[in-house]
């Protein structure tokens, strides 16, 4: 995230990779100018990512310690120099220790040499923080992540969840996510949820190749898109999801093995979701009304794709409006194959040429759940 900073008359343009850490400057430019002891900065640009413009400050996204040496205008170093960015609105201050009159051997006043004392971890194109993802094979939410970690060429940890033995739904993993649902990404221990909202985190941690558009107005409408898919499309092929694959689990358990499961579901919709599929499954009109829901999606993927300057959703880019639909399409595809309109196939068909398609590893509903159960992580003692 590229930001600039007001100190009296100076502007200093600084580059910070997310707003979720606290940073150290991790090289001179600007920053150099700066007084040797700070109170508050003004906030005065903040939008985009990357490493600011030539000469300005890099600023490293691991934790806050450490110190950091700093010429200063006036021979001395400024020591432990250390930015934070507090949440929305956003506030910077600039906290500074004190100040040392002398200099180190072989500190050079040049920017192109200086180096701090403790060089920080910075982000580049080649290293990235640790990412460890928790999720199943054939979840839709979690297809739609592994398909941006892919987009975004991140490597992670994979950890696949049994949703059959309710390993989602275990003490140790609702320490991470309460609601006890897949997926959950680790990003240096922090714990995201919820699929899109983890989507739009990579894409402003990770920015290149960028998966959003650059214009307000067409972001909003991809947030829009997204929200649609999770609130209509999600419950929709949860019939046809649940029906194949937890039914045939479900029905086994007696009476007491229900509600001894039932009691560690932390939410009301989940506990009368497995309930029914237990005792009730949907029955086939049910799942034939989903499936129609999902093809009244189809039908709006072609009506985004004729209005379209590119071959996908929103233009030439693609964005995450193209991965959040795809988990969906793919269902749609294997219960009613062969109904995509011709722009919708072919846009269909491009997203699965894509490297990313691969490297996501998706694959049928039937055999991914199969992968699920077979290669499901032990849980921790």
């Amino acid at each position: 995230m590229v930001c600039r900073l007001k100190n009296g008359d100076f502007l200093h343009d600084l580059a910070a990779v997310s707003p979720h850490h606290g940073a150290h400057i991790s090289s001179a430019g600007p920053v150099r100018h700066l007084c040797p002891i700070y109170h508050r900065l003004e906030l005065v640009e903040c939008a985009g990512h990357g490493r600011g413009p030539a000469g300005g400050a890099v600023v490293s996204i691991r934790r806050p310690v450490g110190p950091i040496g700093r010429d200063d205008p006036h021979g001395g170093t400024n020591h432990h120099a250390f930015l934070r960015l507090h949440g929305g609105p956003y506030r910077f201050a600039l906290q500074a220790g004190h100040r040392r009159r002398h200099r180190r051997p072989g500190f050079s006043h040049d920017p192109a040499v200086q180096r701090p004392r403790q060089p920080p971890a910075v982000m580049t194109g080649s290293r990235q923080t640790s990412l460890t993802f928790y999720h199943a094979w054939s979840s839709s939410a979690s297809r739609k992540v592994r398909l941006c970690l892919a987009e975004k060429g991140l490597t992670y940890v994979g950890k696949a969840l049994d949703l059959g033995r309710f390993q989602h739904h275990s003490a140790w993993y609702k320490a991470l996510n309460p609601s006890g649902i897949v997926p959950c990404l680790l990003v240096d221990g922090l714990a995201l949820v919820e699929s899109n909202l983890i989507d739009e985190y990579l894409d402003e941690a990770f920015p290149e190749p960028a998966l959003m558009p650059d214009d307000p107005a067409a972001r909003y409408e991809v947030r829009r898109w997204s929200k649609y898919v999770d609130d209509v499309c999600l419950p929709a092929v949860q019939k046809p999801n649940w029906t194949r694959s937890m039914y045939p689990i479900a029905k086994l358990w007696s009476d007491a093995e229900l509600e001894q499961r039932l009691a560690a579901i932390p939410t009301q919709e989940r506990r009368d979701l497995w309930r029914r599929m237990a005792r009730n499954p949907f029955s086939e009109a049910e799942i034939d009304a989903a499936l129609d829901i999902l093809e009244d999606m189809t039908l709006r993927i072609e009506a985004y794709l004729e209005n379209s300057s590119g071959p996908w959703l929103f233009g030439h880019r693609l964005t995450l409006a193209d991965l959040h639909a795809a988990p969906y399409v793919i269902r749609f595809e294997e219960e009613r194959p062969g109904r995509l309109r011709p722009l919708t196939a072919r846009w269909w068909d491009a997203l699965r040429a894509r490297p990313s398609w691969s490297t996501a590893e998706i694959g049928s509903y039937e055999d991914d759940s199969a992968r699920t159960a077979a290669e499901a992580i032990k849980d921790p003692a």
